[in-house]
Formats: C-alpha cells, sequence, structure tokens
C-alpha cells in the first residue's frame, strides 16, 4: 500500500501489476496481459511484463516490481515511467552494478532505510540489498560461494543422458556438471565450482565453468554444453576428457556467417544435435534458434531478434520467439523448440516451415487428453523426443510435465497434485526412461507408468471403452507402458504369440495374458476364452517391473466390432467387393453383390480355441448367432469364420447386400451377437 492508500498487487498470470484504489477501483499500472520483456525505460502503461511477482512501494509514490523467472526488479514512478533497476545482466556476483548482475530469482520484496531496497533470492541463497541512490547491489544475508561437494545436487537447469543411462546434471548453482548413475550415486563430471570460463583444452574436472545450462549427448558419448556466464557452448570429450569451446565470446548478438567461436550468443539455454553434426543452440536472450555447423560456422535457423509470437506456417526465419530455452530433434530431423513465453511448443520442419506442436499460447495447467494445440503449457523450458516420438515437456511454471503422443494428444504426466513442481530439466534415454528435475521439491525424478484411468482399455477395432468378450482384440491406453520405438511381436513356432513384448506384459487378474504389440503409450493384447463366466476382470500392464494400477473392465459373451480403414473406428469399413478390391466411394458394393468385412469380439469359437494362437483350420467359427445390417436392413449372411493362418481373435464375416439396402456413399454396416450389436461408425459404399 502507498501513502495515498492505493494497494498494489502482481496479478501474476495475467503478467500484469495491478492497484485498487481508495475507493475500490481496479487499475492496470503495468503489463499487457501476454509475457513480455520491457525496454530498460518505459511508459508503464502498455508496457510488457514477464510473470510479476514481488511488490514493494516508498512513500514518494514510488513501486517497485520483481519478475518472478528473470529476477528484473523495476521500478515504476509517479509519472507513470518504468525503468529497470536491477537484475537481467549478465554477471552472477553478489556485490556490484545492479543492473549487471543477474539474480537468480526475485521472490520478495521490502523497502529499507536509507532509500534500499532489500530482495529475497531464494534459489541464490541469498537475502540481497539494493541501493537505489547508488545502483549496486550487497548482500543482507546468505552469500558467499555456494558449497559444492559430492552427492549434493544445489540448482539444475539441464538434463542429458549419456549411451550408458547416467544422468547427466547441470548444477547451475554450483557451477558443476554432476553424473547421477544408475545406482544414484552423485559424482562431479566436470567443473571446479569456481565460476568462470577458463580451462578449454584441459581435463573437463580441472576447467571452469560458469552457470551451465543445457545439455545434450552426441552418439560418440561428448557432451555439449551451454553456459550463461560468458554466454559459451561447449564440448567434453567422452569420460570428462578435455573441454573445448564451440561457439560463444561474449554476452550480445552477432558473427552470423562466421566462426561460432567469435560470435555473441544471449544467455543460452538449450542445445541439441541436429543432422549432419550440426550444433543447434536456443539463443535465448536473442530470442533467435542458432545453428553451429561442423565446419563451425554460425548462422540462425528461425527466430527474428524481436520477441513475440507470430509466423507459423512460414519460413522459422521470419518466426518470431519469445525467449525460447529448450530445443530437441526428432527422428526424421524436426526441430522442436520450448517457446517458452509464448507458451508453447514449436516444430520447424525440414523445409524450415514452422507451426505450433502444443500449447495454446494461454499461461496454465489446463487441458489433459486432448490435442496438445488446445491445451494450456506453463513457460515450458526443457523439452526431449524419444525414438518413438513422444515429445515430453517440462513447464517452469505452471502444469508440471507433460508428454505429446504422435497421435498430438497432450497427457498430463504430474502436477502440483501429484507433488510436482516446477520442472527445470528433462531428458530421456535411449531405452525410453524419462527423468526430470523438480526444482520446487529439489528432486530428480524417473518417469515410472502414469496410473491408468478408467477408460484405458479399449476394443481394438471400435476405439471405444465398455466390457470386453473371450477373444477380444484390446487395447490399453498410457502412459510408460513399453519401449519408445515399439515392439511387434509374431507367432512362434509353436503357432503362439508371447505374453511379453518388448519389456511389456498385460495382467489379466494377474496373469500375463498374448500380446500382440507394446509401445510408450499403448499395449495391444487377446482377452483369453477362459474368461467368459467371469462378471468382470482387473487389467494392468507391467513394464520392465513397473506394474501400473489394475482397471477393472466388464466382462461379456461377445463384444463385437468391425475394423475400419483408418483403425479408429469410425468412416469406411476394411471391406472386399465380391472381386477382392477395397469397397470405397469411388468402388462400391451393388445391391444383391457379397461383401466381406472383418471383425473381433464375437466370443467364443466353435470348435473351442486358443487365444493368441495361429490356426490353419477351416471352419473355425463364432459359437453365438451372427447378423448383418446395411442401415435398418440385414443381409444375408453367408460365411463367419477365422481366416487361414490368423488368430482365432480376427473373423471375416461374407454376407450378401440386400436388395432393400439403402445406397451411398457412407452407408453404416453393422454386426451382431445374439443381444450384442457393434457401436455405430463403420460404413461401405453401395450403389
Amino acid at each position: 500500500m502507498d501513502s495515498a492508500g492505493n494497494v498494489y498487487f502482481s496479478d501474476t498470470r495475467n503478467h500484469r501489476l495491478r492497484k485498487i484504489t481508495r475507493d475500490g477501483q481496479i487499475e492496470t499500472v503495468a503489463g499487457t496481459g501476454a509475457a513480455g520483456q520491457a525496454p530498460d525505460t518505459v511508459r508503464a502503461a502498455g508496457a510488457a511484463l514477464a510473470f510479476p511477482g514481488p511488490v514493494a512501494t516508498f512513500d514518494n509514490g514510488v513501486v517497485f516490481v520483481a519478475e518472478m523467472l528473470s529476477g528484473v526488479v523495476r521500478r515504476i514512478d509517479p509519472s507513470g515511467t518504468m525503468t529497470r533497476v536491477a537484475g537481467g545482466g549478465t554477471l552472477m556476483t553478489d556485490t556490484g552494478s545492479a543492473l549487471a548482475v543477474r539474480f537468480y530469482s526475485a521472490d520478495a520484496l521490502a523497502p529499507l532505510a536509507g532509500g534500499r531496497l532489500a530482495m529475497v533470492d531464494r534459489a541464490g541463497k541469498r537475502v540481497r540489498s539494493l541501493d537505489l541512490a547508488q545502483a549496486t547491489v550487497g548482500v543482507v544475508a546468505g552469500g558467499g560461494v555456494l558449497p559444492g561437494r559430492e552427492g549434493s545436487i544445489l540448482g539444475v537447469s539441464g538434463l542429458a543422458v549419456d549411451p550408458e543411462g547416467a544422468v547427466f546434471v547441470a548444477d547451475r548453482l554450483d557451477h558443476r556438471i554432476k553424473r547421477v548413475s544408475g545406482s544414484s550415486t552423485v559424482t562431479v563430471f566436470a567443473g571446479t565450482g569456481a565460476p568462470g570460463t577458463a580451462g578449454d583444452g584441459a581435463a573437463a574436472a580441472n576447467s571452469q565453468i560458469q552457470e551451465p545450462t543445457g545439455l545434450t549427448t552426441d552418439r560418440e558419448g561428448d557432451l555439449f554444453l551451454t553456459s550463461l556466464g560468458g554466454s559459451r557452448i561447449r564440448r567434453i570429450a567422452r569420460g570428462g576428457g578435455a573441454i573445448t569451446g564451440i561457439g560463444g565470446s561474449t554476452d550480445g548478438f552477432s558473427g552470423d556467417g562466421g566462426p561460432a567461436t567469435a560470435a555473441r550468443f544471449g544467455m543460452p539455454g538449450g542445445v541439441a544435435m541436429g543432422p549432419g553434426g550440426v550444433v543447434l543452440v536456443a539463443d535465448t536472450a536473442n530470442n533467435r534458434i542458432r545453428r553451429i555447423r561442423a565446419d563451425g560456422v554460425v548462422t540462425t535457423l528461425a527466430g527474428t531478434g524481436e520477441p513475440g509470437f507470430d509466423g507459423d506456417g512460414g519460413p522459422a526465419s521470419r518466426a518470431r520467439f519469445n525467449a525460447p530455452v529448450g530445443v530437441a530433434v526428432d527422428g526424421v530431423g524436426a526441430i522442436y523448440v520450448a517457446d517458452t513465453l509464448n507458451h508453447r511448443v514449436r516444430r520447424i520442419d525440414p523445409d524450415g516451415t514452422v507451426s505450433t506442436v502444443a500449447g495454446s499460447g494461454t499461461a496454465g495447467a489446463s487441458g489433459n487428453g486432448v490435442p496438445a494445440e488446445q491445451a494450456q503449457l506453463g513457460a515450458p523450458k526443457w523439452i526431449a523426443i524419444d525414438a518413438g516420438g513422444n515429445l515430453f515437456v517440462g513447464n517452469s511454471w505452471a502444469g508440471g510435465a507433460a508428454v505429446v503422443t504422435p497421435d498430438g494428444i497432450l497427457h498430463r504426466l504430474g502436477g502440483e497434485q501429484e507433488g510436482i513442481g516446477s520442472i527445470e530439466g528433462i531428458a530421456v534415454s535411449d531405452a525410453g526412461e524419462v527423468s526430470f528435475w523438480d526444482r520446487t521439491n529439489r528432486r530428480l525424478w524417473q518417469l515410472d507408468p502414469v496410473p491408468l484411468n478408467d477408460d484405458a482399455v479399449v476394443n481394438l477395432a471400435s476405439q471405444r471403452t465398455g466390457p470386453i468378450a473371450p477373444g477380444l482384440m484390446l487395447m490399453i491406453r498410457g502412459i510408460g507402458l513399453g519401449p519408445a520405438e515399439g515392439v511387434v511381436t509374431s507367432a512362434g513356432d509353436d503357432g503362439r504369440v508371447p505374453i511379453r513384448a518388448g519389456g511389456t506384459a498385460v495382467l489379466l487378474d494377474g496373469v500375463p495374458i498374448p500380446i500382440l504389440a507394446a509401445q510408450y503409450a499403448r499395449v495391444l493384447a487377446i482377452a483369453p476364452y477362459g474368461i467368459a463366466n467371469r462378471g468382470s476382470v482387473e487389467i494392468s500392464v507391467d513394464y520392465n517391473g513397473r506394474r501400473t494400477n489394475p482397471v477393472r473392465v466388464e466382462v461379456r459373451p461377445a463384444s463385437p466390432a468391425l475394423f475400419t480403414r483408418d483403425g479408429r473406428g469410425a468412416g469406411l469399413a476394411v471391406a472386399r467387393n465380391s472381386d477382392g478390391s477395397d469397397n470405397f466411394a469411388g468402388n462400391p458394393t451393388f445391391r444383391g453383390d457379397i461383401v466381406t468385412l472383418v471383425a473381433t469380439g464375437l466370443g467364443k469359437t466353435d470348435p473351442v480355441t486358443e487365444a493368441g494362437r495361429v490356426y490353419a483350420d477351416e471352419g473355425i467359427a463364432p459359437a453365438g448367432r451372427i447378423r448383418v445390417s446395411f442401415g435398418e436392413v440385414e443381409g444375408e449372411l453367408l460365411d463367419v469364420s477365422v481366416p487361414f493362418n490368423q488368430l482365432s481373435s480376427v473373423f471375416e464375416v461374407v454376407v450378401r447386400v440386400p436388395g432393400g439396402a439403402p445406397a451411398g456413399s457412407a452407408v453404416p454396416v453393422s454386426v451382431r451377437v445374439g443381444d450384442f450389436s457393434s457401436p455405430p461408425g463403420p460404413v461401405i459404399a453401395i450403389e
């Protein structure tokens, strides 16, 4: 509250500083509603703020506000002019020019006597003092060189995984790179603990590193890192060998088209390996993604340098980004960027086109199981991609960790409700194991399978939840259920498919069942025929000894469904015309002609068969009565049986199209077993 009785408060999520006047009116003092970087001196009204937090007022009407993520402190005088007075520099020192110093965070402000301001720098473990008249910074409490020791991690900014599965940690507060082995032993890999940039050419353990930030490894096991201090990009030979500078000279922007070692970068963030030995760097403060070629030349790949958001659908070089941090590359060479203050993840295709793949642009944590572009992200900083194309996102502000599966759906992996806070590093190993650093709780997490939802088990053909049946081909949807690249099984010499694939097993009432395929986000399996007399069963997934919660599903004698061409349970059915050609709008069947459909979930067979076994016998058919309808008109069933040398869970249904069937390019078709009918969705073309 100021001397006039106005109450000031930070509307953090809306990126505004607001005040409540004495008569109860609410006014915006600064901030546009979108996170952004304001010039050092600007009119407060209409100027951008990014996550404003602590506020302090003086009797002379001056208001101070601190931006929590950047640690910048701004002064707003009674005339409405806003000025940066501290933070936002490049020096990580306890004393010196307030404008040249950069703080770890800004978590509280309070006025002190003599025109000074106290600030809590929680991440830096200090209470700092700002002399406003002299524009200098000091320390009230805490400080000194933060202790670095084996077995401790002080403050992480980035992660990487080596070929052996050990996790490298960029311990920014300790100015070291640390290695966490499979037994959770923490050792110092690089850095003496003294901040600096000296030591190129020496062993990594004897070199100086100042605030390491981004990490990645190449196929040879060399480690690449960015550091905020000096804005450098460096390489460490495998096993902790010599450290070498490959980019950066001082803070700023320059050097495109020339040697990267002479170029200037601005607070570089993430680093990733691109095709052809290219090193990709998120040049965060310059709002660019830059690349260092194998010959050492640096160029700008994406970003104009101006903070903002635009350019989707066009060349990445003409698009605007806002403080991008994380960068990753998938198996086809597409580049993904954590566009942090735009609350999005964007993709740069190999042809240079940029698009948004996750994030609505509104900061938050809403949206789970929805298209990723509709979900909210909270200042995502770090991203990683596994071999299966799953995109992992670490939100630094809200939303915890999330994954975008190849179908474009975003799934939350954990947030505040699960005790997971701000994510400051995320990495995935070649084996698909995901690690991330939780800054809030100071913990290195490794991802276990996420609990299965009640709707995790679906009919493979219809893609719908509901009762299962003996012999049904089913799919279990979740997170962390199998290997990243995916494994597809086949029948062995005994004609049976296995009960484990790539370390994954599906358990039905605790017993493994035949499995067809396993991948990170889905598993395909077959319900055994022996469940016919059970009212319900429990299904869970075990991946390398880590088991999900069981999901209870109802069992019915039949749960029929027709396969569709798109695999989603709707649209054109998998159907052949009488001449063996595929049925579609341009190649319809005719009334009175024969069409063959493909179904699962038709229940027990006659003769009795074993689920998950391939049969060469002819005449294996469902035990129940089968009917097929086109619209509301029933057709003449000619045959329904297991095809030669196929699993007994798949049936070909041969039926004559009735003369009274409706005509059209999308005539609904359904199959019925006794009282149980397939769900709507599949269609065929009839002329």
